[in-house]
């Protein structure tokens, strides 16, 4: 938020006067403008402006729920407040707004969001903002010209978080009912068996649909993946014959990339200025996967510019890790990465100019192919960075299995996408090169175990290590690679690809952003770098001369690795790491914007690159060690600034299978090769599953159910304190039950039994087992140490917890 606006609003402020908090009742009897905040509005993570906000004069409202204090007047009140939900954090918000004629604000909420630490951290500040400047535009005008505008953006980006929560609302109610065991079933096959079933009418797509639209609408609910909600106009394409029930995908719901086009709906592409404004028909892409027999049925979330592994806009909110609700799912493909991770879809579409498909399998925990440009069609897209051609951008699939990916991927390329796209080459399916690489015995693999800017974290550098073993214990071929060294090293592909990335200056991209709006956080530094590359050689926006010179440049370092690859001695595949981190913390971009080498260096040399999930962090496996030391140059400080390997703890770490330009039939049979060999080794991936209900999802439900799942929360929370602060003085590492993530997200009410027998060993860990002591920073080795909290306290916190948790 701009000085200059937050001293408007100050302004605005200091001049109204204030107004006191009412009851519902004032509801009935007052009248407002249509045009003003009506009661109930459902809000979506983004940021938080809380200097903003408490100009704005908000007041909070405090409902009463809490053990002591279950009126029937509080029960009353929640009963007549809509109840919206925060899916991302288990919260329930329950709140109404309205503006007076001296343009007075009030919000209440319930004060269990209220006392809540990460409360301040997730409520976006464009809906304060769209709060305030939400009264009719003559008033807008009248206490500040020139804010109309920001406010009619702002609107935009509210409206469309309206649309897609009253979407949602008014599902039939078969999408809103728990899981059967007949869906549970549907979820867990492969889509070639799906696809059977369908076209032997074992199967309704009717129903496939549904399962999947179930657990869309929880991954939607569990990390803000969805932006476009298409049920309904998915069910008429199938009932209206607008799908192919004949075609290899028969009946399979596939998501999409929010900048694809579909008939009927916008492709924002988190821009406000692109919102409400639907395409009249299907790009080339939906029409391919609807004649293959696919059903769209949802759009997901991607950063706002498309350029940062984290997925964040004001039109959208914040998309969060299925694993991890702190840190970013990847980007720019980062909504595809969360539901596929999550169940929420099988097969999916995204594009990736500098590893925006790898990294949301690297950070999720899916996989990906990233097929080189001309395999797959690329037109029927809206985009931020119209005519850039120096990288190209390049649609590849995605999927949560890899036997789902490779399926898909030879279903489409089978179906002629060069008949719907001129770009794609008249390339056929190559079923002889699949099986030659799904059958040779042995294979000789070069590991690029660093790219030379940044090295690979700990939990990284293991999942490469333990692919590897596994491999040689099949008597692979394995061996480290000789990279080429300067100007032909990684280093220079870095800078070589960003200069022609960004060889304008940013212009593109920076043009469609609204007054107001918030950039990504990675590629504000970009535009930042671009403001003061005058003073730098190479960062700075080109001429049509300078371009020219980074074209031939890129050409020739093709050539030279093509030289290189053949001089290593009939080399198959690269093995590597596919990011020197796991995933970042929301806003890490900001820092780590420029470390993506392990994938930036193939979309210059345009080579096909798989990423499939190996592992997942380990707190104690994973830390830095003592003699660690990080590459003397920015990039890798910003990529290492937020490794800590016990925040991390839990989180996928993937690898990166790499082949020659336009190999994409044997990238997937040699990532099949290295799944088994992992597989055999004891080294098996697991993938989430989708919960039967929505973590935290109540819906609108009634005042009693509201006081219950409210009291449990509180009681849940407290009892996170106590084991927390017990953790703390006695430097424990995390155990069983994962204390921060409840005390900031909840648990729903299903998991609350399950949290009180985690609890209950936790404490019994606290009260005299060994365990090992927690460590920030360079640790030192481990030490088992014995807690001193005495027999009587753990008795006293066994007795509190069965108290509190009892529900």
């Amino acid at each position: 938020m701009s000085d200059s606006l937050l001293s408007a609003m100050e302004d605005i402020t200091q001049s109204r006067p204030r107004h006191p908090v009412v009851s519902p009742e004032w509801w009935d009897t007052t009248p407002y403008p249509e045009s003003f905040v009506r009661p109930g509005r459902q809000v979506y993570p983004s940021q938080w402006d809380e200097k903003l906000m408490t100009m704005s004069g908000v007041s909070y409202y405090c409902s009463g729920f809490s053990p002591e204090s279950e009126t029937e007047h509080s029960k009353e009140f929640a009963g007549q407040l809509d109840v919206a939900e925060l899916g991302e954090w288990g919260f329930l918000l329950s709140s109404f707004i309205y503006l007076t004629d001296s343009w007075t604000l009030t919000v209440c909420f319930l004060n269990i969001l209220k006392s809540s630490s990460s409360f301040s951290n997730h409520i976006p500040k464009h809906h304060v903002v769209f709060w305030v400047f939400q009264a009719s535009t003559d008033m807008v005008s009248h206490h500040h010209p020139g804010l109309q505008s920001l406010a009619e953006d702002i609107s935009s980006s509210q409206r469309k978080q309206d649309e897609r929560a009253s979407r949602i609302a008014n599902l039939p109610s078969v999408y809103k009912s728990a899981i059967s065991s007949s869906e549970r079933s549907i979820l867990n096959a492969p889509i070639e068996e799906l696809v059977e079933d369908v076209q032997n009418s074992v199967k309704s797509p009717i129903d496939i649909l549904r399962a999947y639209g179930k657990a869309a609408v929880r991954a939607q609910h569990a990390t803000n993946c969805v932006t476009e909600i298409m049920f309904p106009e998915a069910e008429d394409w199938i009932n209206d014959g607008n799908v192919n029930l004949e075609g290899p995908l028969a009946g399979i719901p596939v998501s999409l990339k929010d900048s694809i086009i579909v008939n009927g709906f916008d492709a924002s592409v988190g821009y406000s200025g692109k919102c409400f404004k639907p395409h009249a028909k299907d790009g080339a892409i939906v029409r391919l996967l609807k004649d293959a027999g696919a059903v769209p049925h949802v759009k997901t979330a991607l950063p706002i510019t498309l350029l940062s592994f984290e997925s964040t806009n004001d039109v959208w909110g914040r998309c969060t890790n299925p694993h991890n609700k702190d840190y970013s799912p990847g980007g720019s493909t980062g909504g595809e990465g969360a539901i596929l991770a999550f169940g929420g879809s099988r097969i999916g579409i995204g594009s990736d100019v500098a590893g925006s498909v790898r990294a949301p399998a690297h950070f999720s925990g899916c996989f990906s192919l990233r097929c080189s440009t001309g395999r797959w069609p690329k037109y029927g897209v809206d985009t931020s960075m119209p005519g850039q051609e120096g990288i190209p951008s390049v649609f590849s699939p995605m999927a949560r299995t890899l036997g789902d990916l490779v399926y898909f991927t030879k279903s489409l390329i089978q179906c002629k996408p060069w008949k719907y796209d001129q770009s794609v080459h008249r390339l056929a399916w190559r079923q002889d090169a699949y099986e030659k690489f799904k059958e040779k015995k042995r294979f000789r693999i070069g590991v690029m175990r660093t790219d030379g800017v940044v090295k690979p974290s700990p939990a990284c550098a293991r999942a490469l290590q333990t692919t590897v073993d596994a491999l040689k214990q099949q008597d692979h071929d394995v061996f480290d690679l000789t990279l080429p060294t300067a100007p032909y090293a990684p280093l220079d592909a870095l800078a070589i690809a960003s200069q022609l990335l960004n060889a304008e200056g940013t212009r593109t991209y920076s043009r469609f952003f609204s007054r107001g709006e918030t950039n990504d956080a990675g590629a504000a530094q970009l535009s930042f770098w671009m403001v003061w590359a005058r003073l730098l050689e190479s960062l700075h926006e080109k001429s049509a001369y300078g371009n020219w010179q980074l074209v031939y440049q890129r050409e020739s370092f093709k050539n030279f690795w093509f030289d290189w690859w053949n001089e290593q001695e009939g080399m198959d595949f690269m093995l590597t790491p596919p990011n020197a981190t796991p995933a970042v913390p929301h806003g890490g971009m900001k820092d780590a914007v420029a470390s993506c080498g392990y994938t930036f260096l193939f979309n210059l040399l345009d080579y096909t690159c798989g990423v499939l999930p190996v592992t997942k962090v380990n707190a104690r496996e994973d830390l830095l060690p003592e003699d660690f030391v990080v590459d003397d140059n920015g990039v890798a400080r910003g990529a290492y600034k937020h490794y800590n390997a016990i925040k991390l703890h839990g989180l996928p770490v993937a690898v990166q299978i790499v082949g020659r330009r336009l190999e994409e039939e044997k990238v997937l049979a040699i990532m099949e090769r290295v799944e088994s060999a992992l597989e055999e080794s004891g080294s098996v991936y697991e993938l989430l599953q989708v919960p039967d209900t929505p973590a935290g999802w109540l819906g609108n439900t009634g005042a009693g159910s509201l006081a219950v799942f409210l009291v449990g929360r509180i009681r849940l929370e407290a009892v996170c304190e106590i084991l927390l602060a017990a953790r703390e003085t006695n430097r424990l590492t995390p155990c069983l039950l994962n204390i921060e993530e409840i005390a900031q997200n909840g648990f729903a009410i299903e998991d609350f039994a399950e949290a009180s027998v985690l609890a209950a060993e936790d404490i019994k860990l606290i009260a005299g087992r060994q365990v090992e002591p927690a460590v920030s920073g360079n640790p030192k080795p481990f030490q088992k140490q014995v807690p001193t909290i005495s027999p009587a306290i753990e008795a006293e916190n066994k007795i509190m917890l069965g108290q509190m948790l009892t529900v």
